[in-house]
């Protein structure tokens, strides 16, 4: 019984073995045929692959110099342009600058001293904002009015931006380095208030002030807002240099007022 069960064990590994190498050899034959087609397809279509490689090789050629030769005609139409072109944008803003002046306004707080005598430094900010009187931060009916009218372009013939007010963006006034506004019966510079008076008035927004207007009160607390914003200095820098001005303010109302030099000096010792 013992001699039957191991001579079945025995053919069945046999048979194993056997299967073992049939699966083995047709492996091979499949490997060896896929080789074969491989390469007969690869010997009938080498013609025919040859040449569409070719084909693709003077394309790719042919499309590298005409690129570059594009590229190469753009260069030299830019450069050959180039002046023509600036000459177009400068035109257009120059066009869009002068729409928006004949539209709704705009003024320079940039002061020129051969055109204007208010100052002899081009150190003002300039005015990103728009120039109507819908900017300006009162009531139409408010007697204030009439001054900030002077903002408008075709009105700040009188206007005094270096010691001044000056208009910095849209709704947005300021006198040296401080922002300015107007409630009821005070202006507030900065972090102080002053008494809105007429002289005081004449004082920040005037060129040459209406002397009839303006009292001692006045010009002492239009002293104390020149030093507090820095607007007797160059670039209102609080370090910055003393700004010295042809201008009549400066010469009649500041200087003169606060004794000329001895004006200087104690504004440099105050500041």
């Amino acid at each position: 019984m013992h001699r039957e069960k191991l001579e079945e064990q025995k053919d069945i590994l046999r048979q194993i073995a056997e299967a073992s190498d049939s699966i083995r050899r047709k492996h091979r034959m499949i490997k060896l045929g896929k080789e074969n087609v491989e390469h007969a397809m690869s010997e009938v279509f080498k013609p025919v692959v040859t040449l569409l490689q070719k084909l693709v090789n003077v394309s790719q050629t042919e499309h590298n110099t005409i690129k570059d030769k594009i590229r190469d005609e753009i260069k030299d139409e830019i450069k050959d342009n180039v002046g023509m072109n600036d000459t177009f944008e400068t035109t257009n803003e120059s066009f869009n600058t002068l729409k928006n002046d004949s539209t709704i306004g705009e003024i320079s707080d940039i002061q020129d001293d051969d055109n204007d005598d208010d100052d002899d430094d081009d150190d003002d900010d300039g005015d990103d904002g728009h120039k109507n009187d819908e900017d300006l931060p009162v009531n139409r009916n408010d007697s204030m009015q009439r001054y900030l009218n002077m903002l408008l372009p075709r009105q700040n013939k009188q206007l005094s931006t270096v010691y001044g007010v000056r208009k910095l963006s849209k709704k947005k006034l300021v006198v040296g380095d401080s922002p300015i506004s107007f409630e009821g019966d005070q202006i507030h510079i900065g972090d102080t208030s002053y008494p809105k008076t007429n002289g005081l008035i004449e004082l920040v927004f005037r060129k040459i002030p209406n002397e009839a207007h303006v009292t001692q009160d006045d010009l002492n607390n239009y002293k104390n807002i020149i030093i507090r914003t820095n607007a007797y200095k160059k670039y209102y820098e609080p370090d910055g240099d003393i700004r010295r001005s042809k201008s009549f303010k400066f010469k009649n109302v500041i200087t003169k007022q606060w004794y000329g030099q001895r004006y200087y000096t104690t504004l440099h010792d105050r500041s």
